[in-house]
């Protein structure tokens, strides 16, 4: 990944070792980024989201907004009646060390289940904070549900790809989640740190944006840890370590390896996704270093965040995280190989979260297909609907959201390794007998 210009004023230009050959200029951090005006100024609505808040507990949401005198509408109904409060503060923290104020609190002699609070402004940019206290019961855990909140004029809320996930938790483009109320509060209490630590607030991020910006960044790492803050902001802290002393990657380490195509990037699928391509056969015959290999990745992995950013900042907003899918070529080969896969696979958990789309192992036998499926019974529903065994070109098609003719395009450039049975610990001679 080529280096990002330091100045604001210079552009970075993706060279001609771009995944996707294209000479396109990036967007570069800058402050004005903050005051250009949101894809929805005026509204700003998410709804139909629920939380369950245990016995002698409370939980809060935290909704951000930018401008003064922006205001809050919100709907919900609870389980039962209970002391509800809306209140502000300019920085939020779960543990409350932060000072709030007030907006609205419900009335003790309340018995309504039904809440609707209208037109709430806020002093100043901050958190508008939903308090949902059921300490007083010991007894049953208060259900909230229906709720819908609307944030209007908050014309200084930013319009790029970091940000956009302010606009809508309902997401109109295929690529993107919808965002739960556990997440939403998950985000503003990690983010709230950030803005409070000197040592992470700015660390740069993707074309220089400071990680307290970067909500593409915390949410897959939000996303990755089951929205528990304490082990988002473990995981995270790791990762800015690993990024600081390990990108930009030099690219005149892996010149080499990316000119002979052994990884290397073929279109897009039919969901818009990047599809990387990984040559088992001609890595295993060819020789390879597991650490250059991994490095090709990490290359590729950048310039798909770079272009991701671009593309969403010529929409105006619509986030488009740079997740994509990965076919693993196995033809040839009996083992594929195994040092720079584990290695890759490591670096990916613990620093690119949620950018696996989909990831395709084909040609497989179709008796070891069945085997392996079986055997991936243990992963987690998400985890395993990523993983597709295949053992033709349609069901590779499938798997990886592909057109079956791009499919077969891609598994063409293999035909001449097929029955060649490397990777296990033959020699020569005896794979030629094999093949024989």
């Amino acid at each position: 990944m080529a280096a990002l210009a330091a100045d604001t004023n210079i552009s970075t230009t993706v060279t001609e070792t771009n995944a996707t050959e294209t000479n396109a200029t990036l967007p570069v951090w800058d402050e004005s980024w903050l005051n250009t005006p949101s894809i929805q100024p005026d509204l700003r609505t998410v709804q139909n989201w629920s939380l369950q808040v245990s016995r002698g507990s409370a939980k809060q949401i935290a909704i951000k907004v930018y401008s003064k005198d922006s205001s809050l509408s919100l709907d919900f109904t609870s389980s039962f009646t209970f002391p509800f409060r809306v209140t502000f503060c300019s920085q939020y923290s779960q543990e409350g060390e932060t000072k709030h104020q007030t907006l609205y609190e419900s009335s003790a002699s309340s018995t309504s289940t039904t809440f609707s609070i209208q037109d709430v402004v806020a002093p100043s940019s901050g958190y508008f904070v939903l308090d949902y206290n059921n300490k007083s019961s010991w007894v049953s855990t208060l259900s909230i549900t229906n709720i819908e909140w609307t944030v209007r004029q908050d014309n200084e809320a930013p319009c790029y790809a970091i940000g956009s996930i302010l606009v809508n938790n309902e997401p109109e483009h295929p690529r993107d989640l919808p965002l739960t109320a556990t997440e939403a509060s998950c985000l503003a209490i990690v983010r709230g740190y950030i803005e409070t630590n000197s040592k992470l607030a700015n660390v740069p991020m993707c074309c220089g944006v400071p990680l307290r910006h970067d909500t593409d960044t915390l949410l897959r790492f939000t996303r990755a840890r089951d929205a528990d803050p304490v082990q988002v902001m473990e995981m995270l802290q790791k990762h800015i370590e690993w990024r600081l002393t390990t990108l930009p990657i030099s690219l005149p380490s892996i010149e080499k390896e990316i000119a002979l195509k052994r990884i290397h990037v073929s279109g897009k699928s039919i969901t818009e996704h990047y599809v990387v391509v990984v040559r088992c056969y001609r890595i295993l015959n060819e020789g390879y270093d597991a650490s250059t290999l991994v490095n090709v990745q990490l290359n590729l992995m950048g310039q798909f965040e770079e272009m991701d950013r671009l593309e969403s900042w010529n929409d105006r907003g619509n986030r488009r995280p740079a997740c994509y899918t990965t076919i693993v070529d196995c033809t040839g080969i009996r083992k594929p190989p195994l040092d720079f896969l584990k290695q890759l696979s490591a670096v990916l958990a613990d620093n690119y979260p949620e950018r696996s789309w989909k990831t395709v192992i084909v040609p497989v036998p179709g008796f070891v297909r069945v085997m392996v499926n079986g055997m991936l019974w243990f992963l987690d529903p998400v985890t395993r609907a990523k993983i597709s065994i295949c053992s033709s070109n349609e069901q590779c098609a499938q798997g990886g959201e592909l057109d079956v003719q791009v499919a077969q395009d891609i598994m063409n450039e293999s035909l001449a390794f097929v029955g060649k049975l490397i990777g296990d610990s033959s020699t020569e001679e005896e794979v030629e007998k094999k093949v024989e």
